[in-house]
């Protein structure tokens, strides 16, 4: 019965062993930064229909539009016709800096270049620093 709980003890410690290294190397991984689904999921959408205060505070500018989310314009003939109102969120600019090179974590965390020849070294020990910084190619 000793040896079987040494065994089971052993086995746990080497399993224990091998996910904390796991952990560290996982660092090393170019990862996703989840730019375009935090978009759709994360975006505060009923922020973007016109007609609301700043912030819910004061009163409306002149010529604001009300809550309704309909709306009844004229055309350039003055025959009225039915719309929406709808705002939308483009980012123009989008700047990743990152300390392995060629990794973007905005085109979903791709590695754009299969090789590391002449990258340096990973030992953070040796008080060296060393950082990416670019411009995607959605940036306008």
């Amino acid at each position: 019965m000793n040896k079987y709980a040494l065994s089971v003890v052993a086995a746990l410690a080497f399993l224990l062993s091998a996910s904390a290294i796991a952990d560290t190397e996982v660092d090393n991984i170019c990862k996703d930064a989840q730019l375009w689904t935090k978009i759709v999921d994360q975006v505060c959408w009923s922020c973007f229909t016109e007609g609301f205060s700043l912030m819910g505070v004061g009163n409306k500018p002149d010529g604001a539009s009300d809550n309704n989310p309909f709306c009844l314009c004229n055309d350039n003939l003055g025959v009225p016709f039915a719309g929406t109102k709808l705002s939308y969120f483009a980012p123009t600019r989008i700047i990743e800096t990152v300390r392995l090179p060629w990794c973007s974590p905005t085109l979903g965390g791709i590695t754009l270049q299969d090789d590391y020849i002449g990258m340096g070294t990973v030992n953070a020990s040796k008080g060296k620093g060393f950082w990416n910084s670019h411009y995607p190619p959605v940036s306008g």
